[in-house]
């Protein structure tokens, strides 16, 4: 048998659940065909996970275990992983996903996914020749679907004066009980009741869900129920936007009581769903079945009670509650503990809230989300200690104590596994082991997209501004919503000054001018402006200047087409010609290998233009 090891719950949309079994080397170096682990509960249904050799390969299947197959269907999304020991990526692994099962569909998986003789190396197999495997199950779906036939005195009332005196005449609001199903471990059904109005006839419908299964104890189910008659659909969550368009939860989140009856529905729509001859399809999407758990403690009494329960399981607890420096105190104990096998551990996932006496719509949670609390064979629990945000004020004086001073407590439990090993393994350090790889692979992909993302940044600025302009003005600023864009994606990476060290050491001339462009890039002085497309808003260049010929603000952006420049060879020497020449051969050079490609004009032409200016200026 395939031991279950370890389960973790993620609450992400996807409703994420993640079980670790060990294969053992028997089963992998053994003549055995078939391997099966212990049946789990993966969101209230159980299944079994089966490895079977095809020769060399390996296949894995996911069985579905549900008492109810006939009347549940179910969707998921499953992957089957083994884990390697040196590094995550030589992880065997597969994925199927939107897996259907139905009553005659129990079981999906993968055949011959991997070789058996590459599972039995060192990469796989630990020293006693174990494997690691983790199942993951997301995206669960289970829906209860029956199809309904109205009566035919219900279709037409007339019908029940025609029909013959000996047969069974039901009357008008006979309740109609849907065929049952199991969920959750306990048996429902879904059930319609006929209401009239005040002539006698059909006025409206009552729709509720119904718990057959006796117990002491409430269920809180999340479920969604639809109605489809031909071409109308009835949707309770329809009419519950038109009412609260904020509210988008689409399930409703119900009680049984203790006849195990459900908050009911209205149906309004009579003449909808009668226009299939009395016949539609009812569907009840069942998201969860949490077992809620009411115990009254007194915690003003000399010394605390203990007030013991039953779960689920069968399993003993006790709750002690009391005043502790006016807070309100509960104490669970674990009472079966003793019972846990040797060589295993409970897990359970567990919410506890105070439920207001004078308004019973009002609860208090004690923990912020569930929690989850693992046990392990002992002669006694020592306890755990809650302490509660309410105290002895808001416990009297808001309307939580009853006639008897006694508060209502409600423990709800999510789930509970039995699993293998209670002890840290050599096993465990191969899923810390791949955490630590995979969150370098991350960082490094982090980086390296950092720096692309950089490069792509000071490109845009320089195809922007190739040159500079002259008189020392500033680099054009970023705009806020890319700064932001940077600083919320990197953090301190993004910010104005390790981008501009960074471009400094990647390009000096860029670097050595004060028109670098940075993510906080604005304005270098009081009295200057900053610099949109080679053009100074507000200001007129030709004008700025009366002795200086200024470059044409176009010819800045799309290099000196049509340009009014003068010729250098008539008015200055040939040495500080030469020296033009080379200043823009080395800042040429010194540009990304993307702009070096690009048009002699387009990178040589501003440079040219406002060199030639400054010395015209020096020797005028």
């Amino acid at each position: 048998m395939a031991h279950f090891t370890r389960f973790v719950s993620f609450e992400d949309k996807f409703n994420t659940n993640l079980f670790t079994f060990i294969l053992p080397s028997s089963f992998l170096l053994g003549t055995d065909e078939k391997l099966i682990t212990r049946e789990f509960i993966c969101r209230n249904i159980p299944f079994v996970l089966t490895f079977v050799k095809n020769g060399d390969q390996l296949n894995a299947f996911l069985l579905h275990r549900s008492r109810d197959t006939e009347t549940l269907e179910m969707t998921l999304d499953l992957s089957v992983a083994l884990l390697c020991r040196e590094h995550f990526t030589r992880n065997e692994s597969f994925v199927e996903k939107n897996c259907k099962f139905t009553n005659k569909v129990t079981l999906h998986g993968r055949k011959s996914f991997t070789s058996i003789n590459r599972l039995c190396s060192v990469d796989f197999m630990d020293e006693r020749g174990n494997i690691q495997c983790e199942l993951e199950i997301k995206n669960l779906l289970v829906s209860y679907l029956t199809e309904i036939q109205l009566p035919p005195q219900l279709i037409n009332p007339q019908y029940a004066h025609v029909m013959p005196s000996n047969q069974n005449r039901q009357p008008l609001d006979a309740k109609i009980d849907t065929p049952s199903f199991f969920y959750a471990n306990y048996e429902w059904c879904v059930v319609i009741q006929p209401k009239l109005d005040s002539v006698g006839q059909l006025g409206h419908f009552r729709l509720f869900i119904q718990r057959l299964t006796s117990c002491d104890h409430s269920i809180k189910l999340t479920y969604r129920v639809k109605i489809t008659a031909g071409s109308y659909t009835w949707d309770p969550n329809q009419e519950k936007k038109l009412t609260n368009p904020h509210d988008s939860n689409p399930y409703e989140v119900n009680y049984t009581d203790i006849h195990g009856l459900c908050r009911p529905y209205r149906i309004d729509r009579v003449r909808e769903l009668l226009q299939a001859n009395g016949k539609f399809t009812l569907t009840v999407e069942l998201k969860d079945a949490v077992t809620v758990f009411p115990i009254i403690v007194d915690p003003f009494a000399p010394n605390p009670i203990p007030v013991p329960f039953l779960d689920k399981d069968q399993q003993a607890w006790t709750v002690e509650a009391y005043i502790e420096e006016q807070c309100f105190i509960i104490r669970l104990y674990y009472s079966d503990i003793f019972k846990i096998p040797i060589n295993y551990l409970r897990s359970i996932c567990f919410n506890i809230t105070v439920r207001n006496h004078r308004d019973t719509k009002t609860t208090t949670s004690v923990f912020q989300k569930p929690v989850t609390k693992y046990y392990s064979q002992k002669d006694t629990d020592e306890g755990l200690e809650i302490s509660t945000t309410l105290d002895v004020e808001e416990l009297t004086e808001r309307g939580y104590l009853n006639e008897q001073h006694s508060v209502t407590i409600e423990i709800e439990i999510f789930f509970s596994h039995l699993m293998f090993s209670p002890e840290y393994s050599p096993l465990d350090d191969i899923v810390r082991k791949q955490k630590q790889q995979i969150i370098r692979e991350l960082q490094a992909a982090q980086n390296e997209n950092f720096q692309l993302e950089k490069k792509l940044h000071e490109l845009q600025m320089t195809i922007q501004n190739p040159g500079g302009l002259p008189g020392g003005s500033s680099a054009p600023a970023t705009p806020d919503v890319v700064r932001k864009y940077y600083e919320r994606k990197y953090g301190e990476k993004g910010s104005s000054s390790n981008l501009l060290a960074t471009i400094g050491t990647n390009n000096p001339s860029l670097s050595s001018n004060s028109n670098a462009p940075s993510f906080d890039a604005g304005q270098s002085m009081s009295n200057t402006l900053p610099v949109r497309n080679g053009t100074v808003p507000g200001k007129n260049l030709t004008t700025t200047t009366s002795t200086m010929p200024q470059p044409n603000s176009a010819n800045a952006v799309r290099g000196v087409q049509n340009s009014s420049t003068f010729n250098l060879r008539n008015r200055l020497p040939d040495s500080i010609q030469n020296t033009i020449a080379m200043t823009s051969q080395s800042l040429q050079s010194k540009l990304p290998a993307s702009l070096q490609k690009l048009p002699t004009s387009f990178t040589q032409g501003p440079t040219l233009n406002m060199l030639a200016s400054k010395f015209q200026n020096a020797f005028s």
